[in-house]
């Protein structure tokens, strides 16, 4: 924005801000105020005629400007507030999960039912009540944490609701796709389970169900076949007795006593936009249940093909990348640090010595060990001080155990490190940070940002502020030498890339203040005192530790789409061989012989679909998809996509139904031109860094 200077003599006034409505008599002032100027007139315009007329003078009097770039978040004196990014971080792993299940999981779902000839079935006025209910807690003091308890704890809410109607939405879809799946080879007294893989990736990992057997039908034990007749590998974690309600829309409930497990099955090499089946038949047998069970040890070695985690008795953990054979010794550490900031700014505590994991010994427990999972758990009892002192400003004497464990676990399939915080916070005023120790000397990082990825240098940084620290949106990367580390992320949106020999990428856990706004040497005059900036409870928090090699942008190309799987993964849906046996109510139940009276009628009885489907295929290496969705006006199926890499990327869709034609759209969906289409095949070329939307016409 172009400021008034003595070369450009126009000045931008606000008319009202985020605390302020705008004047609404204005106009009536304008004119006394501009008589009583000196020199000058104010002028109610709009943002474009201010900035074309400082341009167009820039223009007429060819006077050279400073060229100003990067990413402009530093003011004159001081960073803009960030410290919004840790501030209530419960509310960004909320808002993360539920923004990937409208984005990742319920629109793809229902964009794949309709190109597979559920026409009609997308729920276009339940998806803009859902993105609507999301955006209520948009606003900047909202998502930023800044505001007073209330106004959280709403936020909270709406996230409820939220995700109660997605989870019923993506349900509902489930249920009505897996219905036509065909039952050919089936027989009626075994179950299907169908598996979904809404991202443009190929993946293999683990997909949780819940398996629900009738309790008369005795399924004490079973397997799970896939379509070329072979075993699938999967751990049962839990073994519950459930009371299943039986719902039908034109009928009373009724319910159905069954065994529940939950299973996680691993599944190898899903297609990219498709699914899988597997019949779920009873066998001989005891299921044996391998759910998480706590013990101890002294040193623990994790393998699979992929990694190897070491951890010993003072709780070093040591990981080794198979694939580059690289070792990094001692890599995750705690780290606590007290606070005398407020929501908007961390401010440190003078003199104060932060507590570090090193030398402290944990409990260090074994959890699992299987084909599909092995885990093990880091139990730490941090002594912290209890709060701030407001008279010293200095952290308080006093002492209370915090409990932080950190699990680790190798996963089948999945090529990272999964890790999980959970921390019981007891303590006030402070900031507990996991470290990563990458042992690189670089000083650059990069992070993921909304449909880009951006560098950033350490000592630049620190140039501008005091406070080095940095936004992402679910990944840092780091690189030195063609191998690269990403950290990934649920929500975790600040980090901090050390100035020290060790490399150490610091992620922010746990913020805690009390005050939303105050001066860091005022700290007990203010009155914006809040109670659940505290964070004080039991939180757990998601991360991924991943590898990389190659030239750096194509890492971070690969990572970025590594960090869509990490967050989102395989869905899996568990139904009967009739999907009726669980959706009829009372005469289902009752064994009427009226039961076909209680039952709506299928309008899409006529699609039967095969085991195995796929709707769509995309190739691009540097290609990451954002939204696959319909289109607002419902005629079109729209797929935006952008390249993250410093090249342009060839990029291709192949789709399996019938295409009348391929548009590309701008980012408001309006028609700019027709594409090319071969053989169901689109072939674009995409620039570096850019935004791509597609509409596709379906036959």
């Amino acid at each position: 924005m172009y400021q008034g200077t003595d070369r450009i003599p126009y000045y931008l006034l606000m008319n009202g801000v985020d605390h302020l409505e705008a004047q609404e008599n204005l106009l009536e002032v304008l004119p006394p105020t501009n008589a009583a100027l000196e020199k000058g007139v104010i002028k109610q315009c709009t943002m474009q005629e201010f900035t074309d007329k400082a341009e167009n003078y820039i223009k007429e009097n060819d006077i050279d400007i400073e060229e100003v770039i990067g990413e402009l978040r530093y003011g004159h004196d001081n960073d803009l507030l960030k410290g919004t990014l840790s501030a209530r971080v419960y509310l960004k792993t909320a808002n993360v999960k539920a923004q990937n299940k409208i984005e990742n999981v319920v629109e793809p779902l229902y964009v794949m039912a309709e190109a597979m000839g559920f026409k009609g079935i997308y729920p276009k006025d339940y998806l803009e009540y859902l993105w609507k209910l999301l955006m209520e807690n948009h606003p900047h003091d909202s998502i930023c944490g800044c505001s007073i308890d209330a106004v959280h704890s709403n936020m909270m809410d709406r996230t409820a609701r939220f995700n109660e109607a997605a989870d019923e939405l993506t349900n509902d879809i489930l249920g009505v796709l897996t219905a036509h799946i065909t039952r050919e080879g089936v027989k009626e007294n075994e179950y299907i389970v169908t598996v979904w893989n809404t991202s443009e990736m190929k993946i293999s990992g683990t997909a949780t169900v819940e398996f629900n057997f009738p309790v008369e039908e005795d399924f004490e034990n079973f397997a799970v076949i896939d379509e070329q007749g072979r075993e699938a590998v999967f751990d049962v974690i839990r073994k519950d007795a459930y009371c299943m309600k039986t719902t039908s829309p034109i009928n009373l409930p009724g319910q159905i006593d069954c065994d529940s497990y939950l299973v996680k099955l691993a599944v190898d090499e899903i297609e990219p936009m498709s699914y899988r089946t597997y019949v779920v038949k009873k066998i001989d047998g005891k299921c044996k249940v391998v759910d998480e069970q706590e013990v101890a040890a002294k040193e623990i070695k994790l393998e699979n093909d992929l990694f190897m985690v070491e951890v010993n008795e003072m709780g070093e953990i040591s990981v080794t990348d198979k694939k580059q054979n690289n070792t990094y010794v001692n890599c995750i550490r705690i780290e606590d640090m007290g606070e005398k900031g407020n929501s908007y700014i961390h401010y440190d505590v003078e003199n104060d010595v932060p507590i570090v994991t090193d030398g402290i010994k944990p409990k260090i427990s074994v959890l699992k060990d299987t084909d599909i999972e092995k885990s093990c758990v880091l139990r730490y009892t941090l002594n912290l001080p209890t709060h701030l002192d407001i008279e010293t400003l200095t952290r308080s004497e006093e002492m209370v155990e915090n409990i932080v464990e950190i699990k680790l676990s190798l996963i089948k399939g999945k090529p990272w490190i999964d890790i999980e915080c959970a921390v019981d916070n007891k303590a006030k005023d402070h900031r507990l940070r996991i470290l990563f120790d990458t042992g690189m000397t670089t000083d650059y990082t990069t992070s993921l940002i909304p449909f880009d990825t951006i560098e950033r240098d350490r000592r630049e940084v620190l140039k501008k502020v005091s406070n080095g620290t940095q936004p992402n949106s679910g990944l840092i990367h780091i690189e030195e030498n063609g191998s690269g580390i990403g950290i990934m992320n649920e929500g975790l949106y600040e980090y901090e890339h050390l100035l020290n020999d060790r490399g150490t990428i610091a992620v922010t856990l746990i913020r805690s203040v009390g005050m939303i706004s105050n001066l860091p040497d005022r700290h007990q005059r203010n009155t914006m005192k809040n109670i659940d900036s505290q964070c004080i409870g039991k939180y757990t928090l998601h991360l991924g530790l991943t590898f990389a090699k190659g030239e750096a942008d194509m890492q971070v190309s690969e990572l970025v789409r590594r960090t869509k799987i990490f967050q989102n993964g395989l869905i899996g849906y568990f139904q009967p061989y009739s999907e009726k046996k669980f959706t009829g109510g009372r005469p289902q139940v009752q064994d009427t012989d009226i039961a076909e009276l209680f039952f709506r009628e299928d309008r899409y009885k006529d699609i039967s679909l095969n085991k195995s489907g796929k709707l769509l295929n995309i190739s691009g290496d540097a290609i990451t998809v954002s939204a696959l969705k319909q289109s607002e006006d419902g005629e079109l199926m729209v797929l935006r996509a952008y390249n993250t890499s410093d090249n342009a990327a060839d990029f291709k869709v192949e789709l399996s139904t019938e295409t009348e034609k391929v548009y590309r759209l701008a980012m408001s969906e309006e028609i700019l031109k027709e594409e090319a289409v071969d053989d169901k095949i689109v072939s674009i070329r995409v620039k570096p860094r850019e935004i791509v939307t597609l509409g596709f016409k379906l036959k």
